[in-house]
């Protein structure tokens, strides 16, 4: 489960990472055939495995977010019902 949510938030950001990873293939190609650029094809590319890197983290801490507050609400819940199941036994109006 952990590892499926994971991948539902990255795909939601894979378009953004693969366009600039693809941008700075086609410029290494463009460049080593046509000379040097401004912003050279390596540069892009060390851009692009930062965005890479970002987004897979983001998409990794976003999932434990997700499920950590999911957790914790049912946690919050089962102390809450404990505590009454508790009052309700303990009072003297259930006692024998």
């Amino acid at each position: 489960m952990f590892l499926h949510r994971v991948k539902m938030n990255w795909k939601k950001h894979q378009t953004l990472t693969l366009t600039i990873l693809l941008v700075a293939l086609a410029r290494i190609v463009l460049e080593n055939a046509f000379g040097e650029a401004p912003l050279s094809g390596y540069a892009i590319l060390k851009i692009g495995m930062g965005v890479l890197a970002a987004t897979v983290a983001w998409a990794f801490l976003k999932t434990c977010w997700e499920l950590g507050a999911f957790h914790y609400k049912r946690l919050c819940t089962f102390v809450g019902a404990l505590r009454r199941f508790c009052r309700n036994y303990w009072s003297k109006t259930a006692a024998v």
